[in-house]
Order: structure tokens, then sequence, then C-alpha cells
């Protein structure tokens, strides 16, 4: 409980964790250029004991079309909406003056 084990891929050294009372640890590795089935070994600091498991590096590749280098597009498009908003205001105007128009022309 409390040793330090030390992790190691293909003689590389990639991280460290400290063991739980059980005897268990959560390690946070990080991998070196190495592609395909890779032996991960962990080994006690303190104890000297060590383990081993296989494991499988694949290459993390961006898909096409990510990460263009461009900012992000967040927010709304705003256009359309303020489109909208002028037509509705025009059309708001056009009906209060032909209102006041029709009440002026039948008072004369």
């Amino acid at each position: 409980a409390g040793e330090v084990v030390n992790l190691t891929i293909a003689g590389s050294s990639v991280g460290s964790a400290t063991t739980d009372a059980a005897g268990a640890f959560d390690p946070n590795v990080t991998t070196p250029d190495l592609v395909g089935a890779q032996t991960l070994t962990g080994t006690g600091a303190t104890s000297g004991l060590s383990a081993s498991l296989t494991l499988t590096i694949r290459d993390c590749v961006a898909p096409a079309g990510v990460g263009g280098g461009g900012l992000a597009v967040t927010g709304v498009q705003i256009a359309g909406i303020t489109l909208l908003a002028v037509l509705l205001l025009g059309a708001g105007v056009f009906f209060v003056t032909a209102g006041r128009r029709r009440k002026s022309a039948v008072r004369a």
C-alpha cells in the first residue's frame, strides 16, 4: 500500500502511479510514438516486484475535415433573424401609416 509503481513501454518510462491499500492503482500514462501490440510493465519502486500486460496502441489521427486551423463556428447566425425583424418592423410601420391615412380620409 502506498508504493510507487514505475510504468514502462518498450523500455521507455511512460509514467508512475501509487498503489492503494489493496495494491491496485489507476495509471495515467503518456505513450511513446509506438503503434501496435506493446507490453506495459509496472515495477514497484520499493519492492522491485513487477507485472506486465500486453496492450494495443492505436494511431490517433484526426478524421479528415477536423482541425482545419480556423476558428470554431459558435453562436447563432443572426443575418436571417435580423432580416425577418426588419421586414416585420417595416410591415408594422406600413400598416400603422395606412390605418392613420384611412382614419384621416374618413374624417374629411
